[in-house]
């Protein structure tokens, strides 16, 4: 873009389905809407502020008046479908992540509990304990690998 509307645009978002900003989890989303987001500098503000009304309001009618062919609004939707697939993706394997955490400190937690146990009968029976679940857990991860191989 030439002129002063070309120098001062910064940025420009159009959006059928824009929620705003991106809020914390838990928090309530704004309502989908239909959005255009020009962001301007304005250094030289008398000059360029009149021409970036003007620009705003044309791009704004040219927009509305424009509609994707149906080839280009399913490779839109399958474009769309696919991020929030990776989002999902993601964010599962966090909380992934997050309960292996949670198990190996747990699992840290009993294995101090023993060492920390006076008695040496408990800690005995704390340390077959472990060892069981141990072995139950090295069992399964081996019956996955059979049938993992039995697949392939």
């Amino acid at each position: 873009m030439n002129g002063p509307v070309g120098d001062a645009l910064i940025s420009l978002h159009v959006s059928d389905q824009f929620q705003g900003a991106r809020v914390p989890e838990g928090e309530e989303m704004e309502p989908i809407t239909k959005s255009l987001i020009l962001v301007f500098d304005m250094v030289d503000t008398q000059i360029a502020s009149n021409q970036c009304i003007k620009f705003s309001v044309y791009l704004a009618d040219q927009i509305n008046k424009f509609n994707l062919s149906r080839e280009g609004m399913e490779k839109h939707k399958k474009r769309r479908a696919k991020r929030d697939e990776e989002s999902q993706r993601l964010r599962h394997m966090e909380r992934q992540e997050e309960l292996a955490k949670k198990r190996e400190e747990q699992r840290r937690d009993q294995y101090q509990q023993m060492i920390e146990e006076e008695d040496p009968a408990k800690q005995k029976k704390l340390e077959i304990e472990l060892q069981r679940k141990d072995q139950k857990r090295t069992q399964r991860k081996a019956a996955k690998m059979k049938h993992m191989k039995i697949r392939a």
